[in-house]
């Protein structure tokens, strides 16, 4: 009994220390991160600005609430989300933690859950113009450990994605272009280093977004191939922060010819911006 009570004394230690080191490096990397990107007073959003951009974009800065403040550098996100690993399992309940910057372009997010009642840690890092991406089981090894131009290329996407949601005033930045796609509808290129990527935002007459639709997304598979699917995060539920708009909830589509694949929901629970360092 001593002996087994030991093992599991032993192996909680173990799994502590394990799990701290996947949140230890998020955290060491948010703080570097602050360390090359310290936070500056962004510019203002004036309509010389705005004037560059196509009307329907135009209605839906203003509708965010962007128009005539700064533009931020940087923000955190946190969420609760619902995740699904495959068609027909039951969606996975995690926290989401995420940084993202706007100089360099830089995001760092985190989240964890339980699969029958076994740990995992995942953790996302686009930093120095390089992605990677970690799920560590039981906080001991690495089921996913990726990274390269494939993976860079996608986690771009969701750089660009990030931006139009929560910071869609940095759109009048001079490395991303937008042109009409349509009555509703307004296509949008990001160009950082090597990498290129682009993405058509619906938005009603209202001004309000409706999804954000890349043709240049991956999806990681089960063999643990990366293939490129065509991918959306519809919106709702917007709410109001600090004078700013930003959705409340969304979700992630993969839209596979063979039929959608919903494999995420988002519900917000905190956004701030233009902070000065990591936060508790």
């Amino acid at each position: 009994m001593k002996s087994l009570i030991f093992c599991c004394l032993v192996t909680g230690l173990i799994l502590a220390a394990a799990c701290s080191s996947v949140e230890s490096g998020f955290r060491q990397g948010v703080r570097e991160e602050f360390l090359r990107q310290p936070v500056t007073a962004g510019d203002l959003l004036t309509d010389e600005k705005m004037n560059r951009l196509p009307d329907r974009l135009q209605s839906y800065l203003r509708f965010a609430g962007a128009a005539g403040k700064p533009i931020p550098v940087n923000f955190r996100l946190t969420f609760e989300a619902d995740m699904i690993r495959k068609r027909g399992t039951d969606p996975i309940h995690m926290p989401v933690d995420q940084y993202n910057f706007f100089g360099e372009y830089a995001r760092h997010f985190t989240m964890g859950g339980r699969v029958f009642f076994v740990p995992f840690d995942g953790l996302h890092q686009y930093t120095r113009g390089q992605a990677s991406f970690q799920v560590r089981v039981a906080s001991l090894f690495n089921q996913v450990d990726l990274r390269g131009d494939t993976l860079t290329m996608a986690e771009t996407v969701t750089v660009l994605n990030d931006l139009c949601l929560y910071n869609p005033a940095a759109l009048t930045d001079p490395r991303i272009g937008a042109v009409d796609a349509g009555p509703d509808s307004v296509r949008v290129t990001l160009t950082t280093g090597k990498y290129r990527v682009s993405a058509v935002l619906v938005i009603d007459p209202t001004g309000r977004l409706v999804t954000f639709i890349s043709d240049d997304r991956y999806a990681l598979e089960a063999d643990g191939q990366l293939r490129k699917v065509s991918w959306c995060t519809p919106v709702s539920d917007w709410k109001e922060v600090s004078g700013r708009r930003v959705p409340g909830r969304g979700a992630a589509v993969y839209q596979y010819p063979e039929g959608d694949f919903r494999y995420a929901d988002f519900t917000l629970t905190s956004i701030a911006y233009n902070l000065t360092g990591l936060q508790d």
